[in-house]
């Protein structure tokens, strides 16, 4: 296994990327640790995810993956390349390393394809007026995007569970994982559609105001906005299909927002109870929210969705589904035609993706 990934890391020029987020030195530790371990100890070991990638992947393409971190890094500003960079340097023994190493990929995958694609004027890492940036901002046929890209990977609580049964199955090979079951908390939240759904709208709502900051969006105001969201999830309990990330567009992009009775046999998973929430979780923990003593603000939080003129989800790279947003404010609509050219610039996933990151 050392032997192998090292004889690929030789075959990069010495100012490659992906030389530089791995190291040799970072190698030779890998050996050592291997050396000084039992053969039962090193079944479980959790490897760097880089490393495995360069394991599991031919050289081709490795050398694929080289040349787009290369073509991202040409146009990222260099805020942009130390986040992909620790993306790739991610270490799978720290906690929440999913969404840094998933995140980076996919960031690459998104914004080399606009880059190589002809026809498209394309610039990364966009600055907005309110000083945050949008990841990528293309001209196609006269008219201006915003592309903004997420991870949603598995939660907290699902990785927990996966540890519980990682350590029962060290002492009974034979035992399995079923959920719920002997592993979960005693009032789990996942899995299930419905958290599926909340978890949808924290993570647009990271993108489009967050911490329900209308200040903090990521996204234009007079321009169409595509979020892109690919799921990543190692212990397969999160899918881009999922009847609950339906409900959560299906809010997200409503008219009007639902407005749901309150029951306690009722789990209540509108827009609005959602943000009722979030905004007393928010103020319990000593976040500021409307400064301004807007009394339309709450109203302006909920309607922020409309900058969003459409959203394609991905299984990793894998295009699974899109959505227009029909409600979306007149200056960030996108029409049929238009979506169907970001389907088909998205439909095939990269060189260097072989379904075992």
């Amino acid at each position: 296994m050392l032997k192998d990934v090292r004889s690929k890391l030789e075959s990069l020029p010495k100012e490659a990327h992906i030389r530089n987020a791995i190291k040799l030195e970072n190698i030779k530790s890998l050996f050592e640790q291997i050396e000084s371990k039992q053969a039962d100890e090193l079944e479980w070991h959790k490897w760097p995810p880089l490393f495995l990638f360069l394991y599991r992947h031919s050289i081709s393409e490795v050398f694929a993956l080289e040349s787009d971190i290369a073509l991202v890094f040409r146009h990222s500003s260099r805020k942009n390349q130390k986040n992909i960079l620790d993306g790739l340097q991610a270490q799978s023994s720290k906690k929440r390393w999913e969404g840094k190493w998933a995140g980076s990929l996919f960031e690459i995958f998104a914004k080399s394809l606009c880059l190589k694609e002809r026809g498209l004027a394309v610039g990364l890492d966009y600055l907005l007026p309110n000083s945050s940036d949008t990841d990528i901002r293309m001209e196609m046929e006269g008219k201006r995007f915003h592309l903004e890209c997420t991870v949603l990977t598995d939660s907290d609580e699902d990785r927990e569970v996966w540890e519980r049964f990682i350590e029962a199955k060290k002492a009974d090979p034979e035992i399995c994982l079923t959920r719920p079951g002997p592993f979960d908390p005693l009032k789990p939240k996942g899995p299930s559609p419905y958290y599926d759904c909340l978890r949808v709208y924290d993570k647009v709502y990271d993108k489009i105001a967050k911490e329900l900051d209308l200040n903090k969006s990521q996204l234009s105001e007079d321009a169409p906005n595509i979020l892109l969201i690919s799921f990543f999830s190692p212990y397969r309990h999160l899918s881009p299909t999922s009847p609950g990330v339906g409900w959560a567009l299906d809010e997200l992009f409503a008219d009007q927002p639902k407005i749901c009775a309150d029951h306690p046999s009722f789990r209540n998973i509108s827009l609005i109870a959602w943000l009722t929430f979030t905004e007393k979780r928010l103020r319990q923990s000593g976040v500021t929210l409307n400064p301004a003593n807007d009394s339309q603000w709450f109203n302006k939080v909920i309607a922020s969705p409309r900058k969003i003129g459409a959203v394609l989800l991905f299984d990793r790279f894998l295009l699974k589904a899109s959505r227009v947003n029909y409600n979306a404010k007149q200056e960030c609509r996108i029409s049929h035609h238009e979506m169907a050219k970001f389907e088909e610039l998205f439909s095939f996933p990269p060189e260097w993706e072989s379904g075992t990151l």
